[in-house]
């Protein structure tokens, strides 16, 4: 599809078309949001990109614009999402949207990427200490936001 083309020729631009697949097999395809929020070390480790060349490439040319003489405002790293978690059905954008509502938007990726995306079902169900685990969220803060949203009980109809 276009999202494919148009990652394909992002990265041939760079001479990095071989990682076209890394980046359509993880859903990382958005090449605008992309460029307009860059590519940070967790985003690079996570398409499992080690290379120190190629990851230097993809952070200098993913990285926000600079206009004039006026340099982008700096995005801090947990602000920022990949695109894996801004492209895709509706189930992607649901676990983006439910995390931002809890202030934790930079975990879209490992839930999308180990196929925790069905909000309602996490809702009903909740999430417990095996599930925070395979989703590698050791934080507490994050672990206890999580438990306490799924575990609100949902008001009946």
């Amino acid at each position: 599809g276009a999202d494919r083309c148009g990652v394909r020729e992002w990265l041939r631009g760079m001479g990095l078309e071989e990682l076209a697949p890394v980046f359509v097999a993880k859903d990382y395809r958005d090449v605008e949001l992309m460029k307009r929020i860059g590519l940070d070390e967790d985003d690079l480790n996570f398409l499992e990109i080690h290379d120190p060349h190629q990851r230097e490439l993809l952070q200098a040319k993913a990285a926000p614009a600079v206009v004039g003489a006026a340099a982008a405002p700096v995005v801090p790293a947990s602000a920022v999402v990949p695109a894996a978690a801004a492209v895709g059905g509706a189930d992607r954008c649901g676990v983006r949207e439910w995390l931002r509502g809890m202030g934790l938007e930079e975990l879209a990726p490992v839930f999308v990427a180990k196929d925790y995306r069905d909000v309602e079902l996490m809702k009903r169900i909740g999430l417990d200490e095996d599930d925070l685990n395979f989703l590698e969220i050791h934080d507490p803060h994050q672990r206890e936001v999580l438990q306490a949203k799924v575990a609100a009980p949902q008001s009946l109809l």
